[in-house]
């Protein structure tokens, strides 16, 4: 292996011989960074020196491509969307019948400068299932992994830019990582991002092309053993919020400020496993409440002991996914 590092390795060269057959005829994989990823391995990708400037140059590269669902392996979970046949509406209904529904921003945080030991198995799988079902649901987005506080900045400051936005109905954000506390995250270079902050670019002042329009935030933050070496190692990025009230904003925490959220394991997490079956089975007719509610019934058979939360910033009105196809 340090052979190979110091002949400068690169994870995305054809790999020739060694993937013929089934392997590029059934899996369609050709390189080392496929194989990775079909065997949910990427761990090792870090193994190649080629990696961090790869990864720099895909994060660049989806910033800069027009609105896509990106979904470049299969779904663990093979889970068929029923599409809504009456559509709620009313002066208490968020307004839902654009195309597409809404726009998804998934922030997939799985590996971390230098601490290969913090890496998240798994999470790919849990992006790669929430790309399934939202996009069978009609809504389009983004996903990246493993950004820089700098580089989650920029491309969240460009979503908030889109013209998309002025086309859809809603806006989600899923962010997975380490976290600190209940309101902080851990990015790729070590620097702690808040909720907080990520919640106030999309304000009303800041993100017009999203006002009056629902803004839901899903967090999912693992906090395991290294909990203690985090607090140590990782710098905060200081936010500060100008005093406006957010509105039709709603955020959902994988688990309460007290408790710990299971952690990932190869297919992802029980959290992202449990939202995916809840909103397969019962976003076609349910409100987020009860949507909610029956999240709960879900996560808690896959873990007893959670405490997820629900937190309302301004969401006054009912909302429904609305999902539009199945396939």
């Amino acid at each position: 292996m340090e052979t190979l590092l110091k002949l400068g390795a690169d994870p995305d060269y054809h790999a020739g011989q060694l993937v013929r057959g089934a392997l590029s005829r059934e899996l369609n994989v050709t390189t080392p960074r496929q194989l990775a990823r079909m065997l949910n391995r990427e761990y090792m990708l870090h193994w190649f020196i080629n990696e961090t400037t790869t990864v720099t140059q895909e994060n660049e590269a989806a910033m800069s491509e027009p609105p896509m669902f990106i979904n470049n392996l299969s779904a663990t979970l093979r889970l068929r969307v029923k599409p809504s046949s009456v559509q709620a509406t009313g002066p208490d209904v968020y307004k839902m019948n654009t195309d597409p529904r809404g726009y998804v921003c998934i922030l997939s945080y799985c590996s971390f400068k230098d601490r290969p030991d913090l890496d998240l198995e798994g999470s790919r799988s849990d992006v790669n299932n929430l790309a399934s079902v939202f996009g069978k649901m009609g809504y389009t987005g983004h996903a990246h992994f493993s950004l820089t506080a700098a580089q989650t900045k920029q491309v969240l400051t460009k979503v908030r830019d889109m013209e998309v936005l002025d086309h859809v109905g809603c806006a989600v954000f899923i962010i997975s990582s380490h976290g600190i506390g209940n309101e902080k995250f851990l990015t790729n270079d070590m620097k702690r991002l808040a909720t907080e902050w990520v919640c106030d670019l999309f304000k009303d002042s800041e993100c017009p092309r999203l006002k009056n329009k629902p803004k839901l935030f899903i967090f999912d933050f693992c906090r395991s053993h290294y909990k203690e070496q985090l607090y140590r190692q990782a710098s905060a990025v200081k936010c500060t919020r100008v005093k406006e009230p957010l509105q039709d904003i709603m955020c959902i925490y994988s688990n309460s400020g007290g408790f710990m959220s299971h952690t990932f394991n190869k297919n992802g997490t029980p959290f992202t496993r449990a939202l995916c079956r809840t909103l397969v089975q019962h976003a076609h007719n349910k409100e987020l409440g009860e949507l909610y509610r029956e999240f709960l019934v879900e996560y808690t058979k896959m873990v007893p002991a959670t405490e997820p939360q629900l937190r309302n910033l301004g969401f006054t009105k009912k909302f429904y996914f609305n999902p539009v196809t199945t396939f």
